[in-house]
């Protein structure tokens, strides 16, 4: 657990950081991408984890955990930086939903090779 919060820590400081420099510094821009960093990043393993044994096709388990997820996630970055005036959403948010497809894809293929006992 605590490697989890030290990840959404870092998340935090970094895609909260990033939005702050994209928005030329508009603070609320900066704390609203970095808190729902924070957030998605200790959700997004237990979302994948659920939505793997939700699924019974192989197919489905390996490729909707990592694309649900994302789309769930980044569409609801897209509503939040909206509703806040976000000046610069999609490059404020792209960086940010791109590592956290990837970390998704990844926590999909650690559950799959765990479930298999390879």
């Amino acid at each position: 657990m605590k490697y989890n919060f030290l990840s959404a820590f870092f998340a935090f400081v970094l895609w909260g950081g990033w939005a702050l420099y994209i928005n030329s510094a508009q603070v609320i821009s900066g704390i609203a991408q970095g808190v729902a960093s924070f957030l998605i990043t200790l959700l997004i393993a237990i979302a994948v984890e659920k939505q793997y044994r939700f699924f019974k096709s192989p197919v489905l388990k390996l490729i909707c955990p990592p694309v649900l997820t994302i789309l769930f996630t980044t569409t609801c970055l897209i509503v939040i930086h909206h509703l806040i005036h976000t000046p610069q959403i999609l490059k404020t948010i792209l960086p940010a939903s791109t590592v956290a497809f990837l970390f998704a894809c990844l926590t999909t293929y650690k559950i799959h090779k765990a479930s298999h006992g390879k």
